[in-house]
């Protein structure tokens, strides 16, 4: 996907929407997204990640379960439910069900080293981020009707 973060936002809210557009339209099958947002791999070694990462079709999911410092995480307080994708170790789309809510942002570059709270990867000495976020009222549907099992 290549496109200006507004737009990577709008994507993730099309997912929470189980694949409506904000419009109503339809623009993914209900199916498809529960398929693309299930654990298809789940606790194997990923040799790119370095890390047991659990994955969709397309999709990382939520890890942390696996172990701390999961790379390309989506944060402590995110859910089981979480998932999305990082791009060349500076932007992350993610979409978060159970609390409605859907991420996007990218910064100027990444750079490996360094001390930092973020871990292995630390902003670059211009880094700036620029980011969107989308947030509905916290979901009140189960995971069930969510299409998770």
């Amino acid at each position: 996907m290549r496109g200006p973060v507004s737009d990577l936002v709008l994507f993730y809210e099309m997912l929470l929407r189980r694949g409506v557009l904000a419009d109503g339209q339809s623009f993914l099958k209900e199916t498809s997204v529960e398929l693309m947002t299930q654990r298809h791999r789940v606790g194997r070694f990923d040799q790119t990640l370095q890390h047991k990462v659990d994955m969709g079709l397309g999709c990382l999911l939520d890890s942390k379960h696996h172990g701390p410092m999961v790379p390309y995480g989506f944060g402590q307080f995110s859910s089981k439910f979480t998932f999305g994708h990082g791009g060349a170790q500076c932007s992350m789309g993610f979409a978060d069900p159970a609390h409605g809510l859907a991420v996007a942002w990218s910064s100027n570059g990444w750079r490996f080293g360094g001390k930092s709270p973020f871990g292995r990867l630390e902003v670059n000495g211009n880094g700036v981020a620029f980011y969107a976020l989308s947030a509905t009222p916290k979901s009140t549907v189960s995971k069930e009707q969510l299409g998770f099992r």
